[in-house]
């Protein structure tokens, strides 16, 4: 792209628009970003800019040296895309009354100069009420969840270092090797991922020995055929009242503190998420959007059919059978199943699972990762080990040696072993690995 209107803007102005740019409180916080933009834009003014390449960049700016391929490395990509975001940013607010613009256009690592237009100019003299009333608005719509995922985070980061680390390795700087195989094709994809929650439509069946009074929150009674059938079903007295109450929200803390590390880690890198429930979810989203489905299939309806033709399923509550999780071609000295163990004489859990599976998405366009703990709190155990970069060596190690020359997106299910002490996580390890 050719800067048509370099002719009327001298590089000193250009020069002091990027000083402006780089002073401000969004880069002053991202050197890397600072340096990239640096960099493209004075060999720009010495008159380089035709050698403005990804390899160039990624040598020369991100250290990766000669040997850099930008087709297994895709740092360049990642944050010229971050790069773009913070532009925007500082154009909407504390620069939307700058002389000049500084652009890097889609597709582009050379900058582009221009001056703005007037209905730009005359738009950063004018109170911005359309947008301040958007953003209250968002504000006010996504409170609740923001709240959630920070006090999720928090204390999820103040319970031990082992998470602040995870934190810290895939926020900065480059990825290693292992963080580059499983998460790399999610964070160079221009889509936002889209973390989907178990929360599906429920009911809650309660006996009561007496009829309830009127005007008590939503409870049903339950009609004499399904009276004995739910009596039946779930072991309960002959005697007494049966009612049915709807329930859509659950409290499910470990899904909250691992959506907030997912998407710590995305947001770092310049790629928002969006967050659903499973009861929201239809078939259309799986062809449009890359999913991340937390939670166990009693409470997240997508799983059994996506998971029923994989070695590795989750099973739900039979009878006396628990939840569990089923290998369903074991191999010699494997487990057929995992479910919750518990202290002897004590109704207290010690160890629990979660079945991790990274999926082709219904095209080779989209991507799909299902974690799923037998309860919340392995599904956060789960999230912390394919987060944190000394567990993503050591089983990224194991695929490799399972497919020796591996090119191109990892495929796998594994089961994570979750240890627990007073109901608190207290470690993690592998214990099952599958390369699809």
């Amino acid at each position: 792209m050719q800067n048509d209107s370099r002719n009327s803007i001298s590089d000193s102005e250009i020069r002091e628009e990027l000083e402006k740019v780089l002073s401000s409180a969004s880069f002053r916080r991202s050197a890397r970003l600072s340096r990239f933009l640096g960099y493209i834009v004075d060999k720009t003014l010495h008159g380089e800019g035709a050698e403005i390449n990804e390899y160039l960049i990624g040598s020369e700016v991100f250290q990766r040296g000669a040997d850099y391929s930008p087709t297994e490395d895709s740092v360049v990509r990642r944050q010229a895309h971050s790069l773009r975001q913070k532009l925007d940013e500082y154009y909407a607010q504390p620069g939307r009354a700058d002389p000049l613009r500084i652009e890097v256009p889609v597709g582009h690592y050379v900058p582009f100069f221009r001056r703005p237009t007037d209905q730009e100019s005359s738009a950063a003299a004018e109170p911005r009420r359309g947008v301040r009333w958007a953003a209250n608005a968002y504000v006010s719509t996504g409170l609740a969840v923001a709240f959630v995922l920070g006090c999720a985070l928090a204390w999820m980061m103040g319970r031990n270092g082992s998470t602040a680390a995870a934190v810290t390795d895939l926020s900065s700087g480059g990825l290693g090797k292992a963080e580059e195989a499983i998460w790399g094709p999610w964070l160079s994809s221009s889509r936002e991922p889209v973390i989907c929650f178990s929360n599906p439509m429920t009911m809650v069946v309660k006996h009561f020995g007496e009829p309830l009074p009127e005007g008590l929150p939503p409870r049903f009674p339950v009609s004499p055929g399904l009276d004995r059938l739910i009596r039946e079903r779930f072991e309960l007295p002959s005697d007494g009242h049966i009612y049915m109450t709807p329930s859509v929200s659950q409290a499910k803390m470990g899904e909250a503190a691992g959506a907030a590390l997912l998407a710590n880690m995305f947001g770092r890198r310049g790629l928002p998420i969006r967050v659903t429930q499973s009861r929201f979810l239809s078939w259309d989203d799986f062809r449009k959007d890359d999913l991340i489905l937390l939670g166990h299939t009693e409470a997240n309806r997508w799983l059994e059919p996506i998971l029923k033709d994989y070695p590795l399923r989750m099973a739900s509550t039979e009878g006396a059978l628990p939840r569990r999780i089923l290998n369903t071609k074991p191999r010699p000295g494997e487990a057929a199943e995992f479910s919750i163990e518990y202290a002897q004489a004590e109704d207290e859990p010690t160890s629990e699972y979660a079945l991790v599976s990274m999926l082709p998405g219904l095209d080779e366009q989209r991507r799909l990762l299902l974690i799923n703990g037998l309860n919340t709190q392995a599904t956060q155990m789960a999230v912390e080990f394919l987060t944190d970069s000394v567990s993503l060596d050591t089983w990224v190690g194991e695929l490799t040696k399972l497919v020796p020359g591996h090119r191109g997106p990892w495929y796998f299910q594994l089961v994570v072993k979750a240890e627990v002490r007073d109901k608190v996580l207290t470690g993690g390890k592998l214990v099952l690995l599958r390369a699809l």
